[in-house]
């Protein structure tokens, strides 16, 4: 059920990318200066699936990712999946 009243939880970004395409036209300049461009659904280990920019290093699917959220040129926020072995384990 969807609340204004979610109890948020820090999740590690781990998932399983599941589908993946390639963009190869956009209006976008800073895109379409980088064709192509890979992104991918990734099903997170959490729960839901998202629709991530591809690290040049991942895998076809399905494989192992890790989704990270970092900060575009403009300062929004970018889901990012990397492979798996790439992200420091924390414990």
């Amino acid at each position: 059920m969807l609340s204004h009243r979610l109890d948020w939880r820090a999740q590690d970004g781990a998932g399983e990318l599941v589908s993946e395409t390639m963009l190869r036209h956009s209006n976008e300049l800073f895109f379409r200066e980088r064709m192509p461009w890979r992104l991918g659904m990734v099903k997170l280990d959490c729960g839901p699936i998202v629709v991530a920019h591809l690290h040049g290093d991942c895998a076809a699917p399905p494989s192992r990712v890790t989704v990270r959220a970092n900060l575009d040129r403009a300062g929004q926020a970018a889901l990012v999946a990397v492979p798996e072995k790439e992200t420091p384990k924390h414990g």
